[in-house]
């Protein structure tokens, strides 16, 4: 798992961005995989984490390219977390492109990916998920506490 630096946006929570890099040091550090590191953190941050790194890895390259990055592995987390934060429509349009993988035909397989990331971006111009992992990190601020 390759680990990123991202820019921070103006709406982004107040301890998002320290908790992304809290946890980009753990897996820096970590004598473990990077993804055995990932599995050993705290369930909320793992959910952050594979959120934001879903959220901007789709963004940047699509879902095609995330599948065939350093992230594919984080897919299931970033399933349980979507649920988690009520972030079902993210979960059902990544579950769709999950499926899409399945297909025989690289030309389908292709489609079905670009499909899924068009649908992915229209549904975060209208429910942003980092506007639902805000509310998630304020839910939870009590796992964060020890850490910020």
């Amino acid at each position: 798992m390759a680990l990123k630096r991202w820019d921070s946006p103006p709406d982004q929570h107040r301890i998002e961005g320290k908790l992304l890099e809290w946890v980009r040091h753990r897996l820096r550090e970590s004598p473990d995989s990077a993804i055995q590191a990932f599995r050993a953190l705290p369930l909320p941050y793992r959910r952050v984490f594979a959120t934001r790194r879903l959220e901007a890895e789709v963004g940047e390259v699509g879902f095609g390219g995330f599948f065939r990055g350093a992230y594919a592995n984080l897919a299931d987390d970033a399933l349980e977390a979507l649920q988690a934060m009520g972030a079902e429509s993210h979960r059902g349009v990544l579950e769709e492109a999950m499926a899409s993988r399945q297909l025989f035909l690289e030309s389908r397989r292709r489609r079905a990916m670009e499909a899924s990331t068009r649908s992915f971006l229209e549904l975060e111009s209208k429910t942003s998920l980092m506007a639902l992992r805000s509310r998630y990190i304020d839910r939870e601020q009590e796992a964060f506490k020890d850490h910020f």
